[in-house]
């Protein structure tokens, strides 16, 4: 495998509910009519997300606070773990997830989604001082941490199965 397809990009798009269009435009009326959109995102998550000093900001609170503004309604931010926020939409406990969301084809088939925002290119990090991991090779047998719920986590998974079958030795998830 070489670095360059080891270093995959992604894209990042705002969901909403994997609906047809007739029923997005309905969902859309119910929204307008409560003058209310409920939105959900982990909160950080910077530069998209954040907290600071208990006040949410980010790209993503910009930008959707503009959509809000232009559909006539009132943004109501909720912060909720990643793993919570595709499963949370699915049974309706808010409106729309405005977290950075990795488009896959999985997702596609159950979700809609905004054009892309980003274009996140993943990555492994190390330490500065660690000689050891040079290339991306050199993660066989280590444990490496990534974030649960991911598109990354399986594509961490894959990689290492395609390092002669055996994968890292230990996935650490963190929320």
């Amino acid at each position: 495998m070489t670095f360059s397809r080891t270093l995959k990009s992604a894209l990042f798009g705002l969901t909403v509910l994997g609906l047809a269009a007739p029923a997005m435009a309905d969902q859309l009326s119910d929204i307008k009519a409560k003058g209310k959109i409920e939105t959900a995102t982990d909160m950080h998550y910077a530069p998209f997300d954040m907290l600071n000093n208990g006040t949410y900001e980010g790209m993503t609170k910009d930008l959707f606070d503009g959509v809000a503004k232009e559909i006539g309604v009132e943004p109501v931010y909720q912060d909720i773990p990643w793993t919570a926020e595709l499963p949370g939409l699915e049974v309706k406990k808010f409106d729309i997830v405005i977290a950075p969301v990795t488009i896959t084809p999985e997702r596609l088939d159950r979700y809609a989604f905004t054009l892309p925002i980003a274009d996140a290119t993943v990555s492994l990090v190390r330490a500065a001082n660690n000689d050891a991991l040079k290339k991306p090779e050199d993660i066989k047998g280590k444990t490496v941490g990534v974030q649960q719920g991911t598109a990354q986590f399986r594509q961490l998974e894959a990689y290492g199965k395609e390092l002669g079958g055996r994968e890292c030795q230990g996935i650490r998830h963190h929320r």
